[in-house]
């Protein structure tokens, strides 16, 4: 008999094992160790309020919170609002152990999110399931449960979060504003506006105001913000008690970059959703970890830079443009299939190193402002100049190592 309870503290790492198994099932092992998990869990079940919510089903019969094994999880948290002024329960997974399938488990949780669902007003409980996970599809087929194919699912995952905190998003050249980490808008010093000016070739050049000395540059990086090294370093010291946007957050980009990196270069494209998303979640996880060194770090920047003769740093500094492109079109204006080139081999599809960076004709820009315009030509010469016919393991390759390279120079400033 199968029996259905909320999870209480004294759950944690058994929830933390399943959690591990999933991570799993989806070819994203845990990257925690297992005290961390645990309070992570705590932190999002148990805080007050809770950030969401679990049912845990019990092999044994009446079995109290906390004892015996546990044969499924269903974790669940609401949204507002649904109809009306009502909530929704959103059920965000739903896992059943391979040990206990085929034995009722998922069904008897499913009637215990309904029946939460109903003891806290929601009118509605959603659900979403992988496009290529047709088991959990039947399954769900199988209870009469509806489909609601007119809605378009969007996901920003805590990379791609980062990303549009700490670099850059699609677009976000019409964006005016400078954010922060906390949601709130970051205090800009008065007087130091970007504009655009027209250099004697015709061609129209960004110039900024340095926010040390106020003096007009024209930035070589998209994320420069002084005139000079002497600038930067006096800044710092007038601000060295601050905790700068995103650099806290470097040690764990790094770790994060390197682990997308290596599975990329180690996996085979069978299936071309996840290989997009794969490669995708790369660009993000690379771009983030450039722009903060960039931003944050800049004199480990150009120390990594420096170790490499001129011809090396154009490519390498061309990779990046060109990856920066990739990040603001593939899946939004340009179709993942029209950016990559897979490779299928005798024994089906090759690695994903191998694919390639198919060539793209140059794209329209008039919707952006000349400043934007400008750098988004850059981007697009470098992405066909250094990433087009070329292999997706070696821009990777390349990018990683550089990074880990420019990351370890910072340290020594800092």
């Amino acid at each position: 008999m199968i029996t259905v309870s909320p999870a209480q503290p004294s759950d944690a790492q058994a929830i933390a094992g399943l959690l591990e198994e999933l991570g799993q099932f989806y070819g994203t092992p845990a990257a925690e160790s297992l005290d961390q998990r645990v309070v992570q869990i705590g932190q999002a079940l148990f805080a007050d309020p809770p950030a969401a919510y679990a049912l845990l089903a019990r092999e044994e019969p009446g079995a109290q919170a906390g004892a015996g094994a546990l044969a499924g999880l269903a974790a669940y948290s609401f949204l507002w609002p649904a109809i009306g002024p009502t909530r929704s329960l959103y059920l965000k997974e739903l896992y059943v152990p391979a040990a206990y399938r085929g034995r009722g488990v998922g069904k008897v949780l499913m009637q215990a999110v309904f029946e939460a669902a109903g003891r806290h007003g929601c009118s509605r409980v959603e659900w979403t399931t992988d496009v290529t996970n047709t088991d959990a599809q039947a399954f769900y087929d199988r209870l009469g449960l509806p489909r609601y194919p007119s809605k378009v699912f969007y996901r920003v995952e805590n990379v791609h979060l980062a990303a549009c905190l700490a670099a850059r998003i699609p677009g976000s050249d019409l964006l005016k504003g400078r954010w922060h980490p906390a949601g709130q808008p970051r205090t800009v010093r008065p007087g130091r506006p970007l504009r655009v000016t027209s250099s004697p070739g015709g061609a129209m050049t960004d110039t900024r105001e340095c926010e040390q000395c106020g003096a007009s540059f024209a930035p070589r990086r998209e994320h420069a913000r002084f005139c000079s090294a002497r600038c930067r370093v006096a800044w710092n010291r007038q601000h060295i008690g601050e905790s700068p946007d995103g650099a806290s957050a470097l040690d764990w980009t790094i770790a994060a970059m390197r682990d997308t990196v290596d599975r990329l270069l180690r996996a085979r494209g069978g299936d071309l959703p996840h290989a997009f998303a794969a490669i995708s979640e790369a660009v993000w996880w690379v771009t983030l970890v450039d722009a903060t060194l960039v931003r944050y770090h800049p004199d480990g920047y150009d120390a990594a830079l420096a170790a490499h003769p001129e011809p090396e740093r154009q490519v390498i500094e061309g990779t990046f443009g060109g990856l920066r492109f990739v990040r603001n079109w593939m899946g939004y204006h340009v179709d993942h299939a029209d950016f990559i080139e897979p490779q299928r081999g005798e024994a089906g599809p090759g690695p994903l190193a191998a694919w390639s960076w198919r060539s793209l004709p140059e794209p329209m820009l008039a919707g952006l402002p000349a400043r934007g315009q400008e750098w988004e030509r850059a981007r697009y010469l470098d992405y066909q100049a250094r990433l087009a016919g070329q292999p997706i393991g070696d821009t990777f390759g390349r990018a990683a190592a550089f990074l880990h390279r420019a990351f370890a120079d910072s340290l020594s400033y800092t």
